[in-house]
């Protein structure tokens, strides 16, 4: 369910008492079962969402995309991406096209 909610708005709280427990039992067990935090977790899922819609949407604003992975802010959403795939998402998306055409 977290993953599929992942562009949704990010609440520890709502998602540990969803577990029916606290922010802290929830962190440690997360990690214990994924090897990640819960916003790592997040990051990876909208990243990866991401990722999917600058290859197949390729007329779609880079705001727009951030937008749709759950980034309120376009400048937040680059450092994200390029902290998770070295480069920006206009040079990932550029990157693509360049490929297809070969």
């Amino acid at each position: 369910e977290l993953q599929a909610a992942a562009s949704a708005s990010f609440d520890l709280n709502t998602w540990a008492a969803k577990a029916g427990t606290n922010r802290y039992a929830f962190c440690r067990w997360f990690r214990r079962a994924t090897g990640q935090t819960p916003l790592e977790f997040v990051t990876m899922c909208r990243i990866g969402k991401a990722k999917q819609l600058l290859i197949e949407k390729h007329s779609l604003a880079i705001n727009d995309v951030a937008q749709l992975c759950g980034y309120e802010s376009p400048s937040y959403f680059n450092k994200r991406f390029l902290q998770s795939e070295g480069m920006t998402p206009t040079a990932y998306r550029n990157l693509f096209l360049t490929g297809r055409r070969s």
